[in-house]
């Protein structure tokens, strides 16, 4: 399975800023947890993918229960709580999704 972030840049902030932060926080994501690094992260360049999406980032989870743990960890935890909500949903909108694999990935 996989856990997919979708971000889009607020009208409000510079590219420069979006950029930044997101990127900072899924690469603390990263030093933090490393067992739980993701796959895939990806900027929209080129005019490639939704016309409303800036980031895409990927990880492979085990099952629905490690999004659980994830948000138990998170929310025992006051700065990484405060990095999203004043970090990186203070400069992008975000929507994220779980997808199943159909048997065509490539080890």
């Amino acid at each position: 399975m996989y856990y997919v972030e979708f971000f889009r840049k607020k009208s409000n902030v510079s590219w420069e800023t979006f950029r930044s932060v997101v990127e900072g926080g899924y690469k603390r994501w990263v030093e933090l947890h490393p067992e739980d690094a993701p796959v895939l992260a990806i900027g929209r360049t080129w005019r490639l993918g939704p016309p409303d999406s800036s980031y895409m980032i990927v990880y492979r989870i085990r099952d629905f229960a490690q999004l659980d743990e994830w948000t138990k960890s998170r929310s025992s935890d006051s700065d990484s709580e405060k990095a999203i909500m004043e970090g990186t949903l203070a400069v992008a909108d975000m929507d994220s999704g779980v997808y199943e694999d159909i048997g065509m990935e490539l080890p």
